[in-house]
């Protein structure tokens, strides 16, 4: 909000003055005043739709003038370092190709005795990898750039205790405009300049560079839009890669469109900041435990990929890539990807050319490591390629004359160390494991005999990893990796199922561990194969008679009867082939279930003789052989099977 009422101050200011009442574009003063009060309420409505806040640079640059000088704050410490320096580097945020600007660190000058300043320019940086400095010395460094593009001065500001801290500027190289055929005479190609890290809720500013006279420009942004100037200050609320884009006409009416990504970072936590203990109102509760003083955060919102915007075809042009020093010390690797391939390598700078005209978008990921966790970034640029471009040759800085035997603010033997990043190696450890040490890539600069000497790149282990990924050694020889996992068996014939013995042998980092785990378990004790047993048959392989219905068999009765059985019981045999139960074919008869019963045979009296004598005498029984089924016999056959006829005889009684 204070952007925004710095905004409608200046409007107003513009509005009342006596001085600014003059017309605007053909306008009078009602009508510029009613321009600015629109501009505002679409500042206001559009800005807050899609980020916190969104301003333009001031007032009469949203009107087409030129922009608002800088303002520069500027402290010399008198104590505590380098850290406690505030400046800002002055000089031209915009140059023409083939132009030297200058550049100074204004304040700085009663420092001298504890304060050195190096200059360099990122296209210095691939001069010789990590010794890009002292391309100059002093407060005040001057700069050209031969190609178009988006340039970083950084300014390295040494204190007494060998402590720095960089400062740095982004400058917008335009192509220069010329006329003929030597260059195909294409002007115009335009780009946008401004961080492509930021942080949520802060602002940026982006600024439009263009040899074609921009003083209308919208701006897009998300689902948002706002007309003004060629700079505009932004803000976003979600982290993530956001696109901006330009779009403005020229003087035929052509539509020009320029893009621009900004990867937008979540805020880092700061120890001892949390929520309020207690009431929380207007007068919170204080915490019971002193509050831990904020420890600096390594923000990244310095970090830039340099380089040019406009190339010809086949011709070389240097990009680089900036990171604040307190991150160096943990990149893992940068990862180019230039939209035609992808490179994966330990630098942030290339040399790229491009053989066919067009715009090609260059992209690196910038992968971070502290050894807790592991992050990216992204930062892009876009380049248009085009059929021949002129490079225009711009003297290096010349190093200005050192004072002999003084390495200011470095003493003899002292020595300053720049860390250019960090790589790692993977090294065999134990059966098949794998261990990682990361090592610090540095050089140093060091006072010999009143001179700088830079050293090779160097390299020191920092950390090293444990064994990991060993693998576990099994029975017989074989192997088993980290994270696979082998079945065993506690026995390998058991009466059950085979899976109520089931052991899962799993192997971390060299350590087997079981599941479900045993009071005493061993690999050696386990079987790795098993067959289940069968319910009511027993193990694997063994054999069993079943009852399988009922039978009837013919009785053999004594005297040849047909038609009378006993019953037995019918059992097949079945076998146990791993938990199924299969039929050998084999059957038998079993216990008895009912005897058959074979018909007995004997002699009954049926009736008697008549008496011998009409009175008195005597008289027979009478004897038939029944069988028990009532069957009656006759004959041999009854004398057989009855056995032997019986006799009985009594006297008359017959009163003749």
């Amino acid at each position: 909000m204070n952007h925004l009422k710095k905004l409608i101050t200046s409007v107003f200011r513009h509005m009342f003055s006596s001085n600014e009442m003059s017309r605007v574009g053909g306008m009078g003063t009602e009508a510029k005043s009613i321009y600015a009060i629109l501009l505002i309420l679409s500042v206001f409505v559009l800005g807050y739709q899609n980020c916190a806040r969104i301003e333009f640079e001031d007032i009469t640059a949203a009107l087409g003038d030129t922009q608002a000088p800088q303002s520069v704050v500027v402290v010399c410490p008198i104590s505590g370092g380098v850290e406690n320096v505030s400046a800002s580097i002055v000089g031209p945020k915009e140059l023409e190709q083939g132009e030297v600007g200058t550049f100074n660190l204004p304040g700085l000058e009663n420092c001298a005795s504890t304060l050195s300043v190096s200059w360099f320019s990122s296209e210095d940086v691939g001069v010789s990898p990590g010794q890009e400095f002292p391309v100059s010395v002093g407060n005040s460094f001057r700069r050209g750039f031969g190609l178009p593009g988006v340039y970083l001065i950084v300014a390295r500001v040494i204190d007494s205790s060998l402590q720095f801290k960089e400062v740095t500027h982004q400058v917008l190289v335009r192509e220069k405009c010329r006329s003929g055929t030597a260059c195909n005479d294409e002007i115009g190609r335009s780009a946008i300049g401004g961080p492509s890290i930021g942080y949520v809720g802060d602002l940026y500013s982006f600024r439009v560079i263009s040899t074609i006279p921009a003083n209308s420009i919208t701006w897009f942004y998300g689902s948002a839009s706002a007309v003004g100037s060629g700079v505009i200050s932004l803000s976003f609320r979600t982290p993530g890669i956001h696109e901006i884009r330009a779009e403005f006409r020229d003087s035929s009416g052509q539509v020009h469109v320029v893009r621009h990504n900004i990867m937008i970072l979540d805020r880092l936590p700061v120890p001892g900041e949390g929520p309020c203990v207690g009431d929380c109102g207007s007068n919170p509760t204080p915490s019971p435990t002193p509050a831990v003083p904020p420890v600096p955060q390594c923000r990244l919102d310095s970090s830039a990929l340099s380089g040019p915007t406009v190339l010809g075809v086949k011709e070389k042009g240097f990009f680089a890539v900036h990171l604040p020093p307190c991150a160096r010390g943990q990149v893992e690797g940068y990862v180019w990807d230039i939209q035609i391939r992808e490179e994966v390598g330990s630098d942030g700078f290339r040399t790229l050319s491009f053989d066919n005209p067009g715009v090609y978008l260059i992209r690196v990921r910038v992968r971070f490591n502290d050894g807790q966790s592991v992050r990216e970034i992204e930062l892009s640029r876009r380049v248009t390629v085009i059929l021949e471009q002129c490079r225009i040759e711009v003297p290096n800085p010349t190093p200005p004359p050192t004072v002999p035997e003084s390495c200011s603010p470095l003493k003899e033997g002292d020595a300053i160390e720049i860390i250019l990043g960090i790589s790692t190696r993977d090294l065999a450890c134990g059966l098949d494991g794998t261990k990682t040490q990361r090592f610090e890539r540095y050089i140093a600069r060091k006072c010999v005999g009143g001179k700088i000497q830079m050293s090779p790149v160097m390299e020191r282990k920092v950390s090293e990893t444990p064994c990991m990924g060993e693998s576990c050694l099994l029975p017989g020889g074989s192997k088993l990796r980290s994270g696979q996992s082998v079945v065993r068996y506690s026995q390998n014939r058991p009466l059950d199922a085979c899976s109520n013995h089931r052991v899962d042998v799993i192997c971390s980092n060299g350590k087997l561990s079981y599941s479900p785990p045993q009071q005493v378990m061993s690999i050696d004790g386990l079987y790795e194969s098993c067959r289940s047993g069968c319910g009511g048959i027993g193990r694997d392989g063994d054999t069993a008679f079943v009852r399988d219905g009922d039978i009837d068999r013919p009785k053999q009765c004594p005297f040849g009867e047909e038609g009378y059985f006993d019953k037995y019981a019918n059992e097949k045999e079945l076998k146990c082939q791993n938990g199924e139960s299969v039929s050998t074919g084999v059957t038998r008869d079993g216990e008895v279930i009912e005897r058959g019963q074979c018909p007995s045979y004997t002699w009954v009296e049926t009736g008697w003789t008549e008496c011998t004598a009409n009175c008195g005498g005597e008289q027979q029984a009478i004897y038939t052989c029944r069988a028990s089924n009532g069957k009656e016999l006759e004959g041999a056959e009854a004398e057989r099977r009855c056995g032997t006829r019986p006799t009985k005889s009594r006297v008359c009684s017959k009163n003749p």
